[in-house]
Formats: structure tokens, C-alpha cells, sequence
């Protein structure tokens, strides 16, 4: 009997602590650092050329999302070195940037929200063969897209959500 309940108890341990590292492992897959993207080059008066993944149910949700993650990517993670392109570091440096402007980030990526200003996807119409990528529970899409980089750091510059480059440190 001891036995018994000693084992119910280890099993509801280690469920309880699955549980816990479920929760924690959703709050890191929504996290803006946990965007996957590629530079595909860099443009003409500071925008970058990138290619953003993103899931969803379906392909159009899906694009809609990798335009959000595209721009998330400049503004929290940086984006990656590659195609003759230099890593670029994150505008937004401080690592509490998002918990600090919180209420601002909500509506700024809002469904259609100013986020829309700074990404122009450079698809002609809806990904399609390696970059519409069929999942289990939806779709997989990747977008190619143009951000306008210098002009998205000078907006969170006049709205006070990060220094300016000329302030120092």
C-alpha cells in the first residue's frame, strides 16, 4: 500500500512538472525572439530584404504573420548575416524593450496596424511551392518581404521607444 502511494505521488510529480514546462515552452514559442528568418539582401535607402516564416491554420493567416514576424525580427532579435549582407544588430537593444513598451507593441502590431508602414512583401501573389509548406495543423509559409529599416528605427525613435543614435549610451 506504502508502494502504492508513493509511486502516485512520483507520478503526479512528474505531471505537474510536465505541465509547468508545456506552459513555459508556449510562452517561448510566442516569443519575438523566436522568429525564424533569413536575409536575403539589403536595398536602397536602408530597407532589407528578408524572407520570414510563419504558422497558421491557413496560408493567408500565415502571411499575415510573417509580415509581423519580419518587422518583430528587426526590432527585437536583428537579423541574420547572409546573401553578401551583414548581420544586423536589433534596433530596440535593450533585452526588456517589450515588457517596458508593452502597451505601445499592442497596437503597433495589431491587425492592421503601423507595423503595415515598415514591411512590403515582394511575392506577387501567395507563396507557393517551397515556401507554402503543408503541416500537420496547418500551414508553414514563408514570405519574402522588404523592410524599411532605417525608416522603422526613426519612428520608434520620435515615439521614445528607443534612443537615438546620436544620444550614446
Amino acid at each position: 500500500m506504502k508502494k502504492r502511494i508513493f509511486l502516485l505521488g512520483v507520478l503526479s510529480f512528474f505531471m505537474l512538472n510536465q505541465c509547468a514546462t508545456q506552459k513555459q515552452f508556449k510562452a517561448m514559442w510566442r516569443s519575438p525572439y523566436n522568429i525564424e528568418i533569413e536575409t536575403l539582401g539589403v536595398g536602397q535607402d536602408g530597407n532589407k530584404l528578408v524572407k520570414a516564416w510563419a504558422n497558421a491554420k491557413k496560408p493567408a493567416q500565415a502571411v499575415l504573420q510573417a509580415e509581423k514576424n519580419a518587422v518583430a525580427a528587426a526590432i527585437f532579435k536583428g537579423l541574420p548575416a547572409g546573401n553578401g549582407a551583414a548581420a544586423t544588430p536589433a534596433i530596440c537593444r535593450d533585452p526588456n524593450c517589450l515588457e517596458k513598451n508593452e502597451a505601445f507593441f499592442e497596437g503597433f502590431f495589431q491587425t492592421g496596424g503601423k507595423y503595415l508602414q515598415f514591411v512590403t512583401r515582394t511575392n506577387d501573389g501567395m507563396p507557393g511551392g517551397k515556401d507554402r509548406i503543408k503541416m500537420k495543423k496547418g500551414y508553414k509559409v514563408g514570405l519574402k518581404a522588404s523592410i524599411a529599416f532605417d525608416n522603422l528605427r526613426k519612428y520608434l525613435e520620435e515615439m521614445g521607444i528607443v534612443k537615438r543614435m546620436d544620444q550614446g549610451f
